[in-house]
């Protein structure tokens, strides 16, 4: 099953406070872009190692946008970077496709 990005998730971070919703949510549209990026450059180095702190930063708010199932696959992801494998590469990076859309879409 296809999991979809959601706000549940920071929306009972908030208990229902509109200024945290839109501080969680801003910090989201801030943050994970440049994760992205930064992951990229790692992987196009081939600095796997260095790839997998970039992961594990990521992975924390895959869990946050309510993807239990792309949580468990970055996890797996991290872990087998750390032994100079890109097994998980091209499911992780739809994983990343799927939230960047999802956070450009977000209204606040």
């Amino acid at each position: 099953m296809d999991e979809v990005p959601n706000l549940d998730y920071i929306c009972k971070l908030s208990a229902g406070n509109v200024t945290i919703k839109n501080k969680l949510i801003n910090i989201l549209k801030e943050e994970f872009p440049q994760d992205v990026i930064n992951y990229h450059r790692k992987i196009n180095n081939n600095e796997l190692i260095e790839a997998s702190q970039n992961v594990h930063k990521i992975k924390h708010k895959i869990m946050i946008l309510g993807l239990v199932e792309d949580y468990n696959l970055s996890i797996k992801h991290e872990l087998s970077l750390k032994e100079n494998n890109i097994f998980f590469k091209e499911d992780f990076e739809i994983i990343l496709k799927k939230i960047s859309d999802y956070i450009i879409k977000i209204q606040e």
